[in-house]
């Protein structure tokens, strides 16, 4: 849009007309004023009607961002023609804007002056505008922006120190609007909000609104907003200070999870993987309320139960083989899935290299090609400075021989196991779940709480991480995720009965890092010895991709993050938020060793018989 270089004055905007076109909008919203003022100013070509091609393309350009909920960002996109309005046309806005009567209009032009000239009447005058708006969107059905609106007069208000009860007031009014009608996710916004903001109104009549929401979502099973009610439920318990609700407000929370999991077994197809996922949230969430351990231990019976029936659902896909095949196999087995199945999916789709075969693999090159290894090997970064010294597999020494065999192995992991997965399985299989779901953060919600992997209360960080990660930005994903692996590793070790802090000669106690708590024997007895080896070489170790210290150290440029290795990193994060089921994975996997190896001696012991 390219905007008229021309003088323009309150009086100009009264006189345009701009009330027919608002008026003849069926949603008062500014997204649809946008296109119906852009279609106006199109109209105008004539030299006499460069005023309102001006007006109407000024307009056009002011109300097509939409309005951004989150407090980290501007309200809205600051567009290159947001950013090209002159200060002649900013005035000339700010007088007109107390005299314009459509709200969501009124209320836009008021923040823009407020945004760029600081003037704290166009600040109050937006709070109270974007108030009027919220009500005339508050539709059960469409309340995202209805909340949006609400969001941003709290915030503005907030900030001003201006007639803050006057937000209370107003989501007051809504959830009294439509208290009658079949609940929606509008009633659970807005009771948030009241929440989040220490303006509670009264706890009892609303947690008997919640209790009703919730109810209704369960008949319908749905259980996300099952849950956000009942959560919803017990806040106001707690606000009201009556802990008999409380718990057994927590206890139909954790109800929810067993009856989704049921819900799973009984699909077309059935889903005993998800099933066993949600159970094992059941089991955790059963564990933080108390006098429910003959409860964990029944959810326990049937989530092994379950998990025996997932053996046909746990396919690996491996790098072996033609790529463009795999490619394709990766994309089908996520495709056409809800966003939570499509994404255990995909965290079950292949599975850390084999230590016992990176192993053999080592020792076979070493016996086929020993010139290859007879002189030391220095490992040297982008910077041409050496990180790295690998002893001679040929050394008469055990010791180095054996630091040789590991240093390879996880070399082999980093230059040929990690990317391959990366490229053939892991990537196609986001593409096809972005291009399956619209995704949103509070999605990522469903899958992490509860996860043994993830501590309380850092459900949304790893949500962050993840969620850019899906988007294709590992730039942020291993920002946010690298140093909340490093908690959960401890967190882990802790529940176990493990130490993992260290007293120094001075009395501060140092917690362990990643290069620590990554080589503990009682990790590797957690999550398993070929899923420790991976993690130790993908972050920690100096043969393999090293992504947490190089990271810490800022020897990652920008485009370094937006490789294979960062695209497995958020993958094998994904991964171990559902660490019950690798679990389960790995005893089946040793079994099944175990029981071939018994069969293998069977045989051989016949053979030598005969």
């Amino acid at each position: 849009m390219l905007l008229p270089n021309i003088s323009l004055s309150k009086e100009d905007f009264a006189t345009s007309n701009w009330e027919n076109i608002v008026n003849g909008c069926d949603k008062k919203n500014n997204e649809h004023y946008a296109m119906l003022f852009l279609a106006k100013a199109d109209e105008a070509k004539l030299p006499s009607e460069l005023k309102t091609q001006a007006i109407f393309t000024l307009l056009a350009g002011i109300t097509f961002p939409q309005l951004n909920p989150d407090p980290s960002n501007e309200p809205f996109a600051q567009t290159d023609f947001i950013n090209s309005i002159n200060d002649g046309y900013l005035n000339a806005l700010k007088d007109w804007a107390s005299e314009i009567t459509d709200a969501e209009l009124r209320a836009r032009i008021a923040d823009l002056i407020w945004l760029k000239k600081r003037d704290f009447r166009m600040a109050q005058l937006a709070v109270d505008s974007y108030l009027e708006s919220a009500q005339n969107l508050g539709e059960p059905t469409h309340w995202r922006a209805c909340i949006n609106r609400i969001e941003r007069a709290m915030r503005l208000a907030r900030q001003l120190n201006y007639h803050f009860d006057n937000v209370v007031t107003c989501i007051e009014l809504i959830l009294a609007k439509y208290q009658d009608e079949d609940p929606s996710l509008l009633w659970a916004k807005l009771m948030l909000l009241l929440q989040d903001n220490k303006k509670q109104g009264d706890p009892l009549k609303y947690a008997v609104l919640a209790e009703k929401a919730a109810t209704c979502a369960e008949v319908a099973s749905d259980w996300y907003k099952a849950r956000e009610y009942w959560e919803i439920k017990r806040k106001w318990h707690l606000i009201a200070k009556d802990t008999q609700k409380v718990r057994e407000t927590e206890l139909n929370i954790c109800e929810t999870y067993v009856k989704e999991a049921e819900d799973a077994t009984k699909r077309n197809p059935h889903s005993y993987l998800a099933a066993s996922i949600y159970l094992q949230q059941a089991i955790e969430a059963f564990r933080k309320t108390s006098g429910t351990q003959e409860r964990v231990e029944e959810t326990h019976r049937k989530l092994l139960e379950y998990q025996e029936l997932t053996k046909n659902e746990m396919i690996h896909l491996h790098q072996e083989g033609d790529i463009s095949r795999m490619v394709n196999l990766a994309k089908n087995k996520v495709k056409d899935k809800s966003f939570q199945d499509a994404i255990f999916c995909l965290a079950l789709l292949s599975a850390s290299p084999k230590i016992d075969g990176l192993r053999s693999q080592v020792e076979n090159i070493t016996e086929n090609n020993p010139l290859q290894f007879v002189f030391p090997m220095t490992i040297i970064n982008d910077l041409g400075k050496v990180t790295a010294k690998q002893p001679s597999m040929l050394s008469s020494n055990e010791d180095e021989v054996e630091e040789a065999i590991k240093a390879e192995m996880y070399r082999s992991a980093a230059l040929q196991h990690q990317p391959a997965i990366a490229q053939a399985i892991i990537e196609p299989a986001r593409e096809q779940i972005l291009l399956e779901h619209n995704v949103h953060l509070s999605d990522w919600f469903l899958i992490l709480v509860n996860s043994p992997f993830v501590p309380t209360n850092r459900e949304y960080i790893y949500a962050e991480g993840l969620q850019a990660g899906l988007r294709g930005n590992f730039l942020v994903a291993a920002h946010f995720l690298i140093p909340q692996i490093e908690n959960s590793i401890r967190y882990l070790l802790h529940q176990c009965g493990v130490i993992t802090s260290k007293n120094t000669s001075q009395g501060i106690q140092d917690e362990y890092d990643l290069n620590t708590t990554l080589y503990l024997i009682e990790l590797e007895n957690i999550i398993g010895k070929d899923l420790c080896f991976d993690l130790q070489g993908l972050l920690v170790n100096r043969f393999g991709t090293n992504l947490r210290n190089r990271m810490a150290h800022g020897l990652i440029d920008y485009n370094g993050f937006f490789s294979s290795h960062s695209c497995y990193l958020w993958w094998l994060t994904l991964r171990l938020c559902f660490l019950p089921i690798l679990s389960q994975m790995q005893i089946r996997q040793q079994e099944a060793n175990e029981t071939s190896e018994s069969r293998e001696g069977d045989t051989s012991t016949s053979t030598n018989e005969s």
